[in-house]
């Protein structure tokens, strides 16, 4: 499921979660940066809210396996006009610290609002430690071999 539309409010949560869920299941993104994922984009579809977005937006992502990358289509005129002002105002919003804390970027622009994350420094972390631990296994299986 490469795309979500949903409504903001308390009953999209379930969906961004499920959403999520695959989504982390099928690139296997690692728990470690699902947090901050859905922290994103639930702490997103709440300001979405609370600012009065009516109608469903839509929700996609595209990733080179080392950028992930969120992108909400269909914000409402009033609802970007209040998110822009509230960043270029530096209101310090506290729902815009926020995304600006868990994401590597937010790009507001043309009604839409792109969130991107590095998740390639992860899964580069995540090989060298499997690497090395394989490495470690296998010298110990040779210097067992030869003791016997």
């Amino acid at each position: 499921m490469k795309s979500l539309v949903f409504k903001p409010g308390l009953e999209a949560l379930r969906q961004i979660e499920l959403y999520m869920d695959n989504l982390c299941e099928n690139l296997f993104i690692n728990e470690t940066y699902y947090g901050n994922l859905i922290i994103s984009l639930n702490t997103l579809n709440e300001r979405l809210f609370e600012l009065g977005q009516n109608s469903a937006v839509k929700l996609t992502y595209n990733t080179d396996h080392i950028h992930l990358s969120f992108v909400i289509e269909g914000v409402e005129n009033q609802v970007y006009t209040s998110i822009i002002e509230d960043k270029s105002l530096n209101n310090n919003d506290i729902t815009l610290e926020l995304l600006n804390q868990l994401c590597d970027s937010m790009v507001i622009e043309n009604s839409t609002i792109t969130l991107d994350f590095e998740v390639g420094a992860l899964h580069n972390s995540i090989y060298k430690t499997r690497v090395n631990l394989l490495k470690k296994y296998f010298k110990k299986d040779k210097i067992n071999s030869v003791d016997v």
